[in-house]
């Protein structure tokens, strides 16, 4: 499922926007054949001024980043139910720490994260999760550059977005992924080739949504760019996948198998730090190696957008439509796991004051598996604020809000949730 990380929220509370974004092809470890500083200017990514930002320990030209973060939530429908809604509390304990190297050509990078959760009522939710990830940058030349990234980790499936599991345990699985890019930035070509593996292991195989999911994707991918003015370029990015699960057969005789490719046209405009957008839109094709299940196909789009109209306010914009894995639903033999996915994402901050940072978002995905005749809306909201004590103390509040309409009613819910947290960073 789609997983760019849309809410400040804990580790197992953000793996499938994660999914949602690499599954659609849009890899975010990988440069972009032109720069981005509007993103990386956006209060939402540098956060707030310089005299609250953390020092890290400094040795040599090593950055260590320790941070711990410690908070306590309530949820209002625990079990994404329809009806008979259960909330709890539950208190999260989220330590992370990241070392940077930079060596003049060389620039390495490496990180670790972990989030544990437990709940006041129903111990069943308790949840450990944790993520390593590590990237190498080499700057060949001035227009060359040649990197490689990869994250192993534990994650636990989401009631709801993850999956429509409302009773017994959640499901828990391993997911690693490797990655290597080389870039070309020229003028006024640019040129960028990305191949990516990613593996996700299901670790309590018997819980029925996770039976026969483990499987492998690999992707070759890339961009080919050319500069048509001073802003402006114009860009097509082909992609093509294979899906392969370790049981070729699942339990009902059906093999899930797929491949396909996603090609898409588009241009895009760069004004530095003040504005980025892009708009791509092209032809996906998907086909299965059983054919009971029919191809998938249509139009293929991404549109994204940085916007920064002052120092202190920023916004953010983000359009896809593609395909994607699912485990969110109860296979039976006349399902495969793929679903269309179409989303949408809009989110601002504004840094009221040199330690004050607001941040809002709002978004929807729909999710269309079409053998199952099935479509499911997510409606998804998020507000909060962090204020900085000082550089190294912040505390965090936050409200986020989550509906889902399906076509199959008895799946409906809404969620609500509001977090407290508070932070210490080095």
């Amino acid at each position: 499922m789609p997983r760019r990380t849309f809410s400040r929220t804990p580790l197992s509370s953000t793996t499938s926007a994660l999914a949602i974004a690499l599954a659609l092809g849009f890899v975010a470890l990988a440069p972009n054949a032109y720069a981005q500083t509007a993103k990386e200017e956006s209060v939402l990514h540098r956060g707030p001024t310089k005299d609250y930002a953390p020092d890290g320990i400094q040795l040599g030209s090593i950055t260590i980043s320790p941070r711990l973060e410690v908070g306590a939530q309530y949820d209002d429908n625990v079990f994404r139910t329809k009806s008979h809604r259960k909330d709890d509390i539950s208190y999260h304990v989220s330590p992370s720490v990241s070392v940077t190297g930079d060596w003049d050509t060389v620039t390495l990078t490496v990180g670790a994260s972990a989030d544990f959760g437990r709940y006041v009522q129903y111990s069943s939710e308790n949840y450990e999760s944790f993520a390593t990830n590590a990237s190498l940058n080499y700057a060949i030349s001035d227009d060359w550059s040649w990197g490689v990234a990869g994250s192993v980790g534990r994650a636990v499936q989401r009631r709801g977005f993850d999956t429509d599991n409302t009773t017994g345990k959640a499901a828990t699985y391993w997911f690693y992924t490797a990655q290597s890019n080389l870039t070309y930035q020229g003028d006024p070509f640019a040129f960028r080739f990305s191949p990516v593996y990613r593996r996700y292991t299901f670790s309590n195989p018997g819980v029925l949504v996770s039976q026969n999911a483990d499987r492998q994707e690999y992707e070759l991918g890339g961009r080919f760019a050319y500069k048509v003015g001073a802003n402006t370029s114009v860009f097509l990015d082909p992609s093509y996948t294979w899906v392969r699960y370790d049981s070729r057969l699942d339990a009902f005789g059906r093999s899930r198998n797929s491949e396909g490719y996603d090609v898409r046209a588009g241009i895009g405009y760069d004004i530095s730090e003040l504005l980025y957008v892009e708009v791509g839109v092209g032809y996906f094709h998907r086909t299965f190696e059983d054919h009971a299940f029919k191809a998938a196909s249509g139009v293929s789009a991404l549109a994204k957008a940085y916007w920064n109209p002052t120092d202190t306010l920023s916004f953010e914009a983000l359009v896809s439509r593609g395909v994607s894995e699912s485990d969110g639903f109860i296979s039976n033999n006349v399902s495969s796991r793929t679903s269309v996915t179409t989303g949408a994402e809009l989110r601002a901050g504004w840094l009221a004051a040199d330690n004050i940072l607001f941040d809002t978002g709002i978004a929807w995905y729909n999710f269309d598996y079409a053998v199952l005749s099935r479509k499911d809306n997510f409606y998804l909201f998020d507000i909060g604020g962090r204020y900085y004590v000082n550089r190294n103390i912040y505390t965090s509040l936050r409200y986020s809000m989550e509906r889902r309409r399906s076509s199959e009613s008895s799946l409906d819910y809404n969620d609500n949730r509001v977090m407290i947290t508070i932070g210490g960073q080095l």
